[in-house]
């Protein structure tokens, strides 16, 4: 699944690919944003084993895509 970070005062956006449900990132992510503490922060590792540790004051949004994967060819 995709996952797109988007980050304030920034016009780039990080994405990356997790095997992690989409039920479990987005319940990560909600508490993540929802805590008090300005250094919180949530660590999320990729497909490819790539580590990312987000600060929550400086996330703009997160957008976590389907985990339903692309079908290649004609239906």
């Amino acid at each position: 699944m995709q996952i797109k970070i988007g980050f304030v005062h920034n016009a780039r956006e990080l994405v990356l690919e997790s095997e992690e449900s989409q039920d479990a990132v987005v319940e990560r992510v909600e508490t993540f944003l929802a805590s008090t503490q300005d250094n919180a922060t949530l660590s999320l590792s990729s497909s490819k084993g790539a580590k990312v540790v987000l600060v929550r004051d400086k996330i703009a949004y997160v957008e976590v895509g389907t985990e339903t994967k692309n079908s290649v060819g004609f239906l």
